[in-house]
C-alpha cells in the first residue's frame, strides 16, 4: 500500500505525524554519533575534519585536501568514510 500526501483515504495530520517522527529519529541518531565522535577525539575540529595527505617526488609530505568526515557507519556498519592517514 502506498501513502503520501495524494493519498485520499489516509488522514494528513497522520502523513505529518509519521514524517516528523522519522525525521526525529534521524536528528537523534546523527546527534548520538556526533556525541561519540566528538568524545573519542581531542576537539571537535578533530573530529569533524579529516585531512587527505600526499607526498612529492622527493617523499616530502604535504596536505592535499581536507573534508568534512561523513557518517562513519551505515545501519548495517559497514564503514562509508574514514579517515586518511598520511602516507
Amino acid at each position: 500500500m502506498n501513502w503520501g500526501l495524494g493519498d485520499i483515504h489516509v488522514d494528513p495530520s497522520e502523513v505529518l505525524l509519521r514524517l516528523v517522527t522519522q525525521s526525529a529519529a534521524r536528528a537523534q541518531r546523527y546527534a548520538q554519533e556526533m556525541e561519540t565522535l566528538v568524545a573519542e577525539s581531542a576537539s571537535l575540529r578533530e573530529a569533524l575534519v579529516a585531512e587527505q595527505w600526499g607526498a612529492t617526488e622527493d617523499g616530502e609530505l604535504y596536505k592535499r585536501a581536507e573534508y568534512i568526515r561523513a557518517w562513519r557507519y551505515s545501519k548495517l556498519g559497514n564503514v562509508i568514510a574514514a579517515p586518511l592517514s598520511p602516507q
